[in-house]
């Protein structure tokens, strides 16, 4: 297996898409079942599920939580009704920042462990 690294001049939403095809080339002939994706809106993990739709993965949102949109005075919830009909309609799990319960975090993250683990330890 060959593996690359990328390196970007400036960060931002330009690079998404070079992002994307970084991640399908990796996850093609391996057995990685989890893409986890930050993105505030929505619109990024929108994207790479659409991208990935045809590869046996999940793709995991994990979006901005309540406190800080206060702080910025941005409105919430981050992930507007269009957007999160359709993750959901793609089968993209959301995890907002603090919303969840330490129990249901901690067995998100051992799941993910689980997953780096196999994948890493293969």
């Amino acid at each position: 297996m060959r593996k690359e690294i990328i390196y970007f001049n400036e960060p931002g939403p330009q690079n998404t898409d070079a992002v994307i095809e970084a991640v399908r080339k990796r996850l093609e002939g391996s057995r990685i079942r989890y893409v986890v994706v930050a993105s505030e809106s929505g619109v990024t993990a929108l994207k790479v599920a659409k991208a990935l739709k045809d590869l046996n993965v999940k793709v995991v949102c994990v979006s901005g939580y309540a406190g800080i949109r206060r702080v910025e005075g941005r409105p919430w919830p981050d992930i507007r009704d269009k957007v999160r009909e359709e993750l959901e309609n793609l089968g993209v799990k959301n995890i907002r920042g603090n919303t969840l319960d330490i129990q249901e975090q901690c067995d998100r993250l051992s799941v993910f462990r689980r997953c780096l683990s196999f994948e890493y330890n293969a």
